[in-house]
């Protein structure tokens, strides 16, 4: 429960009423107090609610200084939900939980100083509303009651609850002016006249949102990927031009004509007599260490939010508290400073940011994202207007002390800034402050060491915040060796195998380059029989194309190769319950037989230039800990030994395939299931999967660059048939060896 000192708030009203006495009756005016300097940063508390009341995720008032919180509670048979509301006061934190009236459901409610005002609220028969009613309150009596249905002039049975056909009939604002109502739902606003008469505007859009602004109703639908809002003109039951606003959830916002909150913070809005919107951020998620999934948001008071919010680590509704803090007590901390260049609804890194700045004492990370919206990362030019920004900033001087990178959408960025010696050792950071470095799973750190080509250092530039395997499965009688590149081409030109259907050059050759390649001396061997036959199988690749359905069925065809991007257990149990037990993890060719691929989402360094290295290590330190690891939030590879080691005991072992084709999975036998649709996972099948892990590799830096350099030249030998396989391996070879030499 929030706690504010009642006492300290009597004790300012004394204080302001002295002072009205002095300026009243004294000699001179007192001085007005000197205005709040705001910021953008604010103070996360979470309101703590009874243990039986269950929070809604969207019904969230403000009403003068209470806020009403929207839930459930249980009857005393454990069973029966029982409607009710959570009442807080703002300045005590004093709260009381009532039920709402039984046998109908509560769709919007409004309070004022003497509690419920009105109160829309529906019967539910089957899939459709069969009423939805408007009730009136003066205190605790009923004013008046009124059809939403006959006032907005809808056939509710049209309205599915299931969101088909023509959609739900949603009622998305209520609200009171000098004693007129507003309604509005997703068909039109309404405005209901002190003498019971009303008027109302239809909308040929489907509102998603309303916000009012003394006696201007602003409506929000959504026009293709974008929000536009219009003004309702109730005096000629019209509405207005429409205009575009910034994405985001609308809400009444105190000192603006509407306010917005999205996945990144809370904004304010202006829109001026031409329709020109001015944007205004007034609470920064990030710097204000605010994580999960802001649901709903009202503003009671200046400087102050409450919010329900889904926290995706704890799986649960939270209802929070957000106090603007002053320049002072945003200066108090030290400043750590990340970048990032990912997409600012990146969770995780969210919310390790934002606990580590709620438990510092000493450190506050102060966070500069070069993505400002989530839909711009799916935008390339945003992307590469992002990159140049961040990139620019580097050369200019701004080096963060942290930088978190989406190799998802900037590929090849960390890596070439690792070559460039702008991240730090985070070995080194390791030794200094007592993290172990085998506390990281081996495959992990062999993966992504790096060797200083000087002194033969090994150390580790960036820590793999995010990652996963990709690998190819098949049936295993297919591949009793396993798969180099040269039983790779022996099948492809014999004809044996559709593999030329799913392998790309870089398939082939990603893990086979350091047959022809030393990777640590630059000393190339191009001028090698297996190269010589991949490039005329790559000349010839159009005769060894076979016509088929590429449906991926690895249980019905046996030599077909199905690549996985984000290998897990599923992947080999189903065809294992569709008759092929023989399926297998093969790999990616390679001179051991095949190899699985470290595949990285996220990357988080720390920069050589950083002066607080072991503070900065602090972030790093809580990402990696058990409970991020084993979080909702986590997915892809445990790269924590315990939590990796832990995965692989508390596998579930019995699968079982229903009759609809689904799979269950479960610690003990299913029940009530046909044994022979069930499958144990053996100790043996548990270790190879483990193995896929374990002996994963990640393709070195310089892979892809010299892939490219080989890709150009092998397109131009398979352009022009006088040229040679030693022609084409010679300026490969001569060409690969340039290129490692200036990188180098």
């Amino acid at each position: 429960m929030v706690n504010h000192a009642s006492t300290t708030a009597k004790l300012l009203s004394l204080l302001i009423a002295l002072a009205i006495g002095v300026s009243a009756f004294g000699c001179e005016e007192t001085p007005a107090p000197e205005p709040i300097e705001t910021t953008t940063v604010y103070r996360t508390e979470y309101v703590t609610l009874p243990d039986d009341f269950k929070l809604s995720f969207d019904s969230l008032s403000a009403v003068g200084d209470k806020v009403i919180a929207g839930g459930y509670v249980y009857a005393s048979d454990g069973e029966t939900r029982i409607d009710s509301i959570a009442e807080i006061d703002t300045e005590t934190g004093e709260m009381t939980v009532t039920p709402l009236s039984s046998g109908k459901q509560s769709n919007k409610t409004l309070y004022n100083s003497d509690g419920l005002r009105a109160e829309v609220s529906s019967v539910i028969e089957e899939n459709t509303y069969e009423s939805m009613t408007l009730t009136l309150y003066n205190g605790s009596k009923v004013e008046a009651e009124y059809d939403l249905a006959e006032l907005f002039g809808v056939d509710l049975s049209r309205f599915k609850l299931s969101f088909t056909g023509e959609g739900g009939f949603n009622i998305v604002l209520l609200s009171e002016t000098d004693d007129y109502f507003y309604i509005v739902s997703n068909t039109g606003a309404l405005r209901l006249n002190p003498d019971g008469s009303s008027v109302k505007v239809d909308s040929s859009d489907k509102i998603i949102a309303a916000s009012q602004n003394d006696d201007k109703l602003l409506l929000v639908s959504e026009n293709g990927n974008k929000n536009e809002a219009v003004y309702v003109d109730f005096a000629n039951l019209v509405l207005g031009e429409p205009f575009d606003i910034p994405d985001g959830t609308p809400f009444m916002l105190n000192g603006y004509d509407v306010g917005i909150y999205n996945s990144s913070g809370i904004y304010g809005i202006n829109i001026d007599e031409t329709g020109a919107v001015t944007e205004t951020m007034v609470c920064d998620y990030i710097a204000s260490d605010i994580a999960g999934q802001v649901n709903v948001v009202v503003n009671p008071a200046e400087n102050s939010f409450y919010a329900i919010m889904f926290d995706l680590i704890d799986n649960e509704q939270r209802l929070c508290r957000f106090d603007m803090l002053s320049r002072d007590e945003v200066s108090a901390k030290k400043t750590l400073t990340l970048s990032m260049l990912c997409d600012p609804s990146t969770q995780m890194i969210r919310y390790a940011i934002s606990e580590f700045n709620r438990t510092s004492s000493e450190w506050h990370i102060e966070v500069s994202s070069y993505i400002s919206d989530s839909d711009e990362i799916f935008d390339m030019v945003s992307r590469d207007s992002a990159e140049m920004r961040f990139t620019n900033d580097l050369m200019a001087g701004n080096i963060p002390d942290l930088v978190y990178i989406s190799e998802s959408y900037f590929p090849g960025v960390a890596d070439k800034l690792e070559s460039q010696g702008l991240f730090a050792d985070l070995y080194s950071i390791m030794d200094s402050t007592g993290y172990q470095r085998e506390n990281i799973i081996e495959p992990v750190r062999r993966a992504f060491e790096r060797t200083k080509r000087l002194t033969g250092e090994v150390y580790l530039p960036y820590l793999p915040s995010y990652l996963h395997i990709s690998t190819y499965i098949g049936d295993r009688n297919d591949f009793p060796d396993g798969l180099t590149l040269d039983s790779a081409l022996d099948i492809i030109e014999n004809g044996e195998s559709r593999l030329v259907e799913r392998l790309t050059i870089n398939d082939f050759l990603q893990f086979s380059l350091n047959e022809f390649i030393d990777l640590d001396t630059g000393e190339t061997y191009f001028n090698d029989d297996t190269f010589k036959r991949f490039c005329e199988v790559y000349r010839n690749w159009g005769a060894y194309r076979q016509s088929f359905e590429a449906d991926g069925n690895t249980d019905e065809i046996n030599d077909l190769l199905e690549q996985k991007m984000g290998f897990d257990v599923m992947d080999l149990i189903r065809p294992i319950l569709n008759g092929n037990e023989d399926i297998d993890i093969i790999g990616y060719p390679s001179p051991d037989g095949g190899n699985s691929k470290f595949e990285v989402n996220d990357i988080l360094a720390i920069c050589e230039a950083s002066e607080y290295k072991d503070a900065a290590f602090g972030l790093l330190e809580l990402r990696l800990s058990d409970r991020y690891m084993t979080s909702k939030l986590s997915h892809g590879v445990k790269i924590t030994q315990s939590t990796f080691d832990a995965e692989f005991a508390e596998m579930l072992r019995y699968y079982g395939l229903t009759a609809e084709n689904a799979i269950s999975v479960s610690s003990t036998p299913p029940e009530n299931m046909d044994s022979n649709r069930i499958y144990y996972l053996e100790d043996d099948i548990v270790e190879r999967i483990k193995s896929a892990y374990t002996s994963a590799k990640a393709v070195d830096p310089m892979t892809s660059d010299i892939l490219a350099i080989i890709n150009e030249e092998l397109m131009t030998f398979a352009s022009r048939p006088e040229m040679t396989v030693d022609e084409v391996v010679g300026i490969i070879d001569n060409r690969v060896g340039i290129y490692y030499n200036e990188r180098k």
